[in-house]
Order: structure tokens, then C-alpha cells, then sequence
């Protein structure tokens, strides 16, 4: 479930300062005003932390009920299909970088996996750690995170 808010929060996060971002699959379909209300609670994603998302996201699903209720139990399976994958992927990818990168994905993944963080400040905190890096490190990411 975590990875499932996670992934939503993220998403709308990162992609709002490009306009209204795209809906998650759960809503894709749903009635123009089922979808505005999603747009509204995911526009304050960004101030709060992701337990608030989460409880706030499934207080949501459920009062939808039907097919956004179902179209989000698939997401949220192909989420935790996919976490496995994910994290072997990055445990794959851990074996190739090097000892600073190493360190970098540490104290990224920490931020990452601090949950007492508001979402907007996560993704202040990820990007000013990522832009601080050393410009081989950060190569070195980006590199190995585009395969």
C-alpha cells in the first residue's frame, strides 16, 4: 500500500510544475467530475506527509466505491508486481556503482524513505541532495538509472 500512495504522491509531485498532471489509471476513466475531485486532493499532496496521503487517497477510494474501487485494487497490485522487480533492479544496479555513488544512493534512499516528511519537502530535500553531488557521482546515477 505504501508504494502504491507513494507512487501517486510522487507522480503528482513531479510532474505538477508541468501543468495539471496526467491522472493516475484508477481515474483515467472515471466521469469528469470523479476526476476533478481526484485533481483537488492531489493538489495538496505536497503538504502532507505520506501517511496523510495514504489515509486521505483510501478514505477517497472507498466513498467511490464501483469501478474507481476496482480500478484502484488493480493498481495497486501492479504496483506490488512491481516493487519486487524495483528492488532487485536497484540492488542489481548497487553492484556496478561506486563507492561515492554508493553513499549517494544511501542518502538519497534515506530521504526517500523518510516518511515524516511532507511530500513537497521530500522532493526539495531529493533534489537539492542530488544537485550537490559531486558531477561524477551524479553521472554515475544518471547513467546506471537510465539502464
Amino acid at each position: 500500500m505504501k508504494l502504491c500512495i507513494l507512487a501517486v504522491a510522487v507522480f503528482v509531485v513531479a510532474v505538477s510544475a508541468q501543468g495539471p498532471p496526467p491522472l493516475p489509471p484508477f481515474v483515467a476513466n472515471a466521469p469528469p467530475a470523479v476526476q476533478a475531485e481526484f485533481r483537488q486532493l492531489a493538489n495538496g499532496a505536497p503538504d502532507k506527509t505520506e501517511a496523510e496521503i495514504e489515509a486521505q487517497i483510501e478514505q477517497w477510494v472507498a466513498s467511490k466505491g464501483g469501478a474507481v474501487q476496482a480500478e484502484f485494487n488493480k493498481f495497486k497490485q501492479m504496483l506490488e508486481q512491481g516493487k519486487a522487480r524495483a528492488e532487485a533492479a536497484h540492488q542489481a544496479s548497487l553492484t556496478r556503482l561506486s563507492p561515492a555513488a554508493k553513499a549517494a544512493d544511501a542518502r538519497l534512499s534515506a530521504i526517500a524513505s523518510n516518511r515524516a516528511l511532507k511530500v513537497g519537502e521530500k522532493q526539495r530535500q531529493l533534489a537539492a541532495a542530488f544537485q550537490a553531488l559531486d558531477p561524477a557521482v551524479k553521472a554515475e546515477l544518471q547513467k546506471e538509472m537510465q539502464g
